[in-house]
């Protein structure tokens, strides 16, 4: 039932590098397959701009989508940016298929924290979850390298070309603050159908976490996977192409793959 936040948490790890602007019009969509080839959910990237109280942002909107007999998974994020410091403002993770859950982060840059919010209870509908109150769950420290999960995916993508470089990325998961070391450890030619061959990147994502092991255990679980993550991504776009890993069942770790279907890019031809 959570093979589609697999797919989302898989695709939130993927790598960007030293902040490149945010591209509003930029629309990517992905399939997940287990195995290879049983299809088991698909994953929607979109960014835009918007204002609020004057300010202008970056609006990033993610949506995994997966259903099995009647299970229905629905998660949408909201991740917006503040785009004279480009730095995260908030995330909104809402869940609204047959688990209905709704919670937020908000970054108080000024005072070096972030708040975690939730709507508290079990909803029946949407709409009773919409109207409910958030509770104010948790207060935690942030440092400046400190966004949300989905700033991660925008601005670790351009890591690098060169075999062999690495950095690291902090970012904000519910009331978490994680650390990833993130690395490209190859090149090669990929073909993705009708989408064409691509010049790629292949890159690893990892918790960095030196020896606390423990800590490292819990991040792995975060991402519903063991060990490291593989990604291949667009030299030249730094889309993501494909995203693999492991599911860490009892007897047998089965790959769990994530394909790009479809992108839209303004200005960017193929």
């Amino acid at each position: 039932m959570k093979t589609g936040l697999l797919l989302l948490a898989l695709l939130l790890s993927s790598p960007k590098a030293d902040a490149p602007p945010l591209t509003p019009g930029e629309k990517l969509h992905y399939k997940g397959y287990v195995f290879g080839w049983i299809p088991v959910g698909d994953v929607w990237f979109e960014v835009g701009r918007e204002t609020r109280g004057g300010a202008g942002l970056y609006r990033i909107d993610a949506r995994a989508f997966g259903s099995y007999l009647v299970y229905t998974l629905d998660i949408r994020l909201t991740s917006l940016v503040d785009a004279r410091t480009l730095k995260s403002v908030e995330l909104r993770r809402r869940e609204v298929g047959t688990e209905k859950r709704d919670h937020r982060v908000v970054f108080d840059r000024e005072r070096r924290e972030g708040t975690f919010y939730r709507k508290k209870g079990r909803f029946s509908s949407v709409a009773l979850m919409d109207a409910a109150p958030w509770e104010k769950r948790a207060v935690f420290p942030i440092t400046d390298e400190v966004n949300d999960i989905l700033y991660t995916l925008y601005f670790a993508r351009g890591i690098g070309d060169a075999p062999g470089t690495s950095g690291n990325y902090w970012f904000v998961e519910n009331r978490d603050v994680w650390k990833t070391l993130v690395t490209v450890v190859g090149e090669e030619k990929l073909h993705l159908g009708k989408l064409g061959d691509f010049d790629a990147l292949r890159i690893a994502i990892e918790p960095d976490y030196s020896e606390e092991r423990e800590t490292a255990a819990n991040f792995s679980g975060l991402f519903g996977i063991q060990g490291r993550l593989r990604v291949m991504v667009d030299r030249k776009t730094r889309i993501p192409l494909l995203v693999s890993g492991d599911l860490p069942f009892v007897f047998f770790r089965p790959e769990v793959s994530v394909v790009l279907q479809e992108w839209s890019l303004p200005g960017t031809k193929r």
